[in-house]
């Protein structure tokens, strides 16, 4: 007969408080430039080896975007540089459509938007998917992903040049303190 100390057997894998592996990178399509300086695994990292994502948009069109954060440790702020983006769904609860520049998204959560194209032929708009640093309990080393939403005859050999829409950095320290028992 075996007997296994399993406090001790766990000690050597679990910290108390518990410290967190670090975020290596943020995608978007499943793309992003990584910089390999940041690699502390001992990959044959390639500089810059993954281009991001590119998108196409056609003016006046709308477009649907399915979203996911499927990270497992930091909330998600996703946006279209100079866009408005239009909520439409979200997991397990009933919306009702509603407009925002900027979408925030816990850990596993889903959220269907709709961009409407108001760029114009040749344009050209970052997309971005940036995590909140702030409210992560460790390391994210490229918290910031960006792609590419190039407009009908924009030259995608160009990197839009589009400035970003402003988020509440601390946005998990917002909860109502107003809940009344």
């Amino acid at each position: 007969m075996y007997h296994v100390d399993y406090v001790s057997y766990l000690l050597p894998v679990y910290q108390i408080p518990p410290v967190f592996i670090p975020v290596d990178t943020n995608l978007i399509n499943g793309r992003a430039p990584f910089d390999c300086s940041l690699d502390t695994h001992g990959n044959d990292c390639k500089a810059n080896s993954t281009d991001f994502a590119k998108f196409r948009f056609q003016p006046g069109k709308k477009h649907l975007l399915r979203l996911i954060n499927a990270g497992g440790a930091v909330i998600q702020h996703f946006s279209v540089d100079e866009h408005e983006l239009t909520v439409v769904a979200n997991d397990f609860v009933t919306v009702e459509p509603y407009k925002t520049k900027v979408v925030t998204l816990g850990i596993g959560q889903r959220t269907d938007v709709i961009v409407e194209a108001k760029g114009r032929d040749g344009d050209s708009f970052w997309m971005r998917s940036d995590a909140d640093v702030f409210c992560v309990n460790g390391t994210v080393w490229q918290p910031n992903a960006t792609a590419a939403v190039y407009y009908t005859t924009a030259d995608e050999n160009k990197h839009p040049t589009s400035k970003k829409h402003e988020w509440e950095v601390n946005a998990c320290l917002n909860v109502s303190n107003s809940v009344q028992v």
